[in-house]
């Protein structure tokens, strides 16, 4: 089986080596787009239906070991009316600048990387094409953690703007030979490829599996290119992500939520079930 072996700089085949000038390719170097931080407004919340006990027609509990289920039926509760959606043509200058907008834009393309880190150090890729029919699957070693990158959503490289979807899994050998031997079985770790021990100076990323096309590797090799240029700013990122994660887990260990509390649930008929007014009328809560 041939293997690609691509570095930033250099594509090195089973049968070719090739080096790439830096200035060939200056233009085409993965570019991070920053996030759009402006939030939606949070949706509003229905205020909670105030109930006087004359309104509660019949009652009924369940209880279980760990949790109480209230069924309550009322008389007809008034609701208030939805919102009409307001629908506004945009004007000729919305339009031009929305065609403007989409031709900054360029063309995207959507990866979806599945990644196994190995060792906290070396990263088992797998994706697959776009566009093709039977559907092409692709697998690449790196000596990057892409914990590091996960939080790289969006790039431009060239004229493609590429937005990742990362599903990032570990795998410690060691604990996986334990596991394996509790169980009475035989733990054969994966043979990682030799690749440069100093991602930070040498992101490299070795194809073990598939001929990918260059839009197949475009993604892959803007990451590589994003983290040598950025590894400190990622690197920042994930020690403050991991900080966050263990702070939050303390604070649900100290503060275990009720996972089964109990419920109380509310409904009536509404007067005129045979109505137009029956389906904004009835309801429940």
């Amino acid at each position: 089986m041939n293997k690609i072996h691509i570095t930033l700089m250099a594509i090195v085949s089973a049968k070719t080596s090739l080096l790439m000038p830096a200035q060939a390719q200056a233009d085409d170097k993965a570019v991070l787009i920053p996030y759009n931080t402006t939030s939606s407004p949070a949706p509003q919340k229905a205020p909670p239906l105030e109930i006087n006990p004359d309104e509660i027609l019949t009652s009924h509990e369940i209880t279980k070991p760990d949790q109480k289920v209230t069924i309550q039926e009322l008389v007809p509760q008034p609701l208030a009316s939805l919102p009409q959606p307001v629908s506004t043509p945009p004007t000729n200058q919305q339009k031009a600048e929305l065609r403007q907008r989409q031709i900054n834009i360029g063309k995207r393309r959507l990866s979806m990387l599945s990644c196994t880190v190995h060792n906290g150090s070396h990263t088992h890729i797998r994706w697959t094409s776009q566009g093709r029919i039977p559907v092409e699957r692709f697998e690449a070693w790196s000596n990057v953690n892409f914990h590091h990158l996960a939080g790289t959503g969006n790039f431009k490289k060239g004229d493609t703007n590429h937005h990742i979807m990362f599903g990032i899994g570990d795998e410690n050998h060691q604990q996986s030979e334990i596991r394996a031997t509790r169980f009475n079985r035989v733990y054969v770790p994966p043979q990682i490829p030799n690749l440069p021990e100093n991602p930070i100076n040498h992101p490299t990323f070795i194809i073990t599996k598939g001929n990918p096309l260059p839009e197949d590797l475009a993604a892959i090799e803007g990451l590589h290119e994003l983290y040598q240029t950025h590894h400190e700013l990622f690197t920042e990122k994930w020690i403050a992500r991991k900080a966050e994660a263990e702070r939050l887990a303390q604070e649900r260990a100290a503060n275990p939520p009720d996972p089964t509390p109990d419920l109380i649930i509310r409904h009536w008929t509404p007067l005129n079930p045979s109505g137009p007014e029956a389906e904004s009328e009835g309801g429940s809560q």
